[in-house]
């Protein structure tokens, strides 16, 4: 198994990447810690203390709008808070759902991951209305904790990264026009450098 093979293929815009590894003295401890970094990943509304920033807060949601306390599931909807750029018709926030997760682990191959994808959305409870975020829906977050021997990677991984050119409002429309592509894709790899090193911290 490739670990490209997991990770939806960049077609248009623009894409980022932010690994990050740690190496462990044996397998075992490094699937040991596998457990740990894969709970961290789930664990979406703890993520602002891991990644020791106060920039960006994240909170998971069901699809009827409800705020929940529990480790992610596919289906479930992301509010990331982050100060100064908010979707209007978000209500001040972007949104994504988790649109497939998945647990793998082979002892052939000695490789364990924990991987879920989620794109850009609507705001969950809402009937009809746009996508709620800065980016298009064909844009995709990839979220991965792999292992393979004693290395392990926590990694996030932006593809197809286009602004959203139809939000509901011209005050939407303009706040995705003034921030450039680049500039959004410079602070999202930023926001999930911090994250990838606070999964293996």
């Amino acid at each position: 198994m490739e670990k490209d093979d997991l990770i939806p293929s960049q077609k248009v815009g623009q894409q980022s990447n932010a690994i990050k590894e740690k190496k462990f003295s044996s397998i075992l401890e490094a699937k040991q810690f596998f457990v740990r970094a894969s709970a961290r990943l789930l664990e979406i509304n703890h993520w602002q203390s891991i990644s020791a920033t106060e920039a960006s807060h994240f909170q998971l949601f069901d699809d009827r709008g409800s705020e929940i306390e529990r480790i992610a599931a596919e289906g479930d909807f992301i509010r990331i808070d982050i100060l100064g750029t908010g979707a209007l018709q978000g209500h001040g926030y972007d949104w994504v759902r988790i649109e497939s997760m998945e647990y793998y682990s082979n002892e052939e191959t000695d490789i364990d991951f924990t991987i879920f994808v989620a794109r850009p959305s609507r705001v969950p409870g809402q009937k009809g209305g746009s996508i709620a975020n800065f980016f298009s829906p064909c844009a995709t977050s990839t979220f991965l904790v792999f292992r393979q021997g004693n290395i392990l990677t926590a990694e996030v991984h932006g593809r197809n990264e286009v602004r959203n050119l139809q939000p509901d409002d011209i005050f939407g429309e303009a706040r995705n026009l003034m921030i450039n592509v680049g500039s959004e894709v410079g602070m999202s790899f930023i926001r999930w450098n911090l994250l990838v090193s606070g999964v293996l911290s």
